[in-house]
């Protein structure tokens, strides 16, 4: 049997064929989202060739770096606020080390709020470590003569603060510790050539 011609839709009897497409095509096009390209009005080359032209004031950027670090000087923790943290170092190891040689170097952090002479306040830290190491140079020898380093060096002060306090030796390490959570003392802080600042000496009040 010959094939029923298709029955013409209401739409295209109305408006036509090829209008119908038209329109349909329209449709599908609208449901497809349109990609817009953001054009970056500072390119990042032209912001970097411009800073590049921008001066720098030698004595703001002392100044900039100033705040960075305490100036040298003698300070105290903030009202007597010290915050004391015990670590092990597992990668350094040594016969003798207070809690044997399967947990590593002890280090202990104490850290706050200090404040100067002058009345400046920072942030400060300084580690001490019970656990003996000797002081290497950059290319890892040992120093001639054999110097303690800072850590030990750290603790030794920290040990002496305690004999000038109490008249006598600390039996344990926890000893030492409480003591420096409790004692009234000032801290001469150093500043380094290239920056930080470091622990010299106490001096008990």
């Amino acid at each position: 049997m010959p094939a029923r011609p298709r029955k013409a839709s209401l739409s295209e009897e109305l408006f036509g064929k090829e209008a119908v497409g038209l329109k349909k095509e329209s449709n599908e096009t609208a449901d497809q989202p349109e990609s817009v390209e953001i054009v970056n009005p500072f390119p990042m080359q032209d912001t970097l060739t411009l800073l590049d032209t921008v001066a720098l004031n030698p004595e703001t950027l002392a100044k900039q770096e100033a705040a960075l670090y305490l100036e040298a000087g003698n300070y105290q923790w903030d009202n007597g606020k010290v915050a004391v943290t015990v670590r092990h170092v597992d990668s350094d190891t040594a016969a003798g080390d207070i809690f044997g040689e399967s947990k590593g170097r002890c280090l202990i952090d104490f850290s706050g709020v200090v404040i100067g002479d002058s009345g400046r306040k920072g942030l400060f830290r300084f580690s001490i470590s019970p656990d003996t190491r000797l002081q290497h140079d950059r290319e890892g020898n040992l120093v001639e003569p054999p110097t303690p380093d800072m850590f030990t060096k750290n603790y030794s002060r920290c040990t002496m603060l305690f004999f000038q306090g109490q008249e006598r030796r600390p039996e344990t390490v926890g000893e030492v510790i409480h003591f420096m959570r409790r004692a009234m003392y000032t801290m001469y802080i150093t500043l380094g050539k290239n920056g930080g600042n470091y622990l010299n000496n106490f001096k008990l009040l």
